[in-house]
């Protein structure tokens, strides 16, 4: 089952001569867990590690994006993936920064309150 997997893949990205390529696709899972690690060290305010592993996602990211470019259906799939999860991640810290900011106004005002 895994060859044929494998050998119809290889067809459809016409990279027959760079199995290589389909890697990228087998590690992005990988990328998508530090993406989800990382985005619970934000949630949990540990600001050295959020910086490390967004460098450590990049790298990661673009060094995949670099063995895809060699392929175009494979350079197509992970950048529609990518995409997809940078707009995940975008949208939920975008929400999660907005609701950090009513929150701190909230506490801000009902701290002046009891004054």
């Amino acid at each position: 089952m895994q060859k044929l997997t494998i050998n119809i893949a290889t067809n459809l990205t016409n990279t027959q001569n760079q199995n290589f390529v389909l890697s990228t696709r087998a590690l992005f899972p990988y990328l998508v867990l530090m993406v989800v690690l990382t985005n619970s060290l934000h949630r949990a305010n540990k600001a050295n590690l959020v910086i490390f592993g967004v460098q450590l996602n990049v790298l990661f990211g673009v060094s995949l994006t670099i063995l895809a470019i060699i392929s175009p259906t494979v350079r197509l799939l992970n950048l529609l993936f990518s995409t997809i999860t940078l707009a995940t991640i975008t949208k939920q810290r975008f929400y999660s920064s907005i609701l950090c900011i009513s929150d701190s106004r909230y506490r801000s005002n009902s701290a002046l309150l009891y004054y």
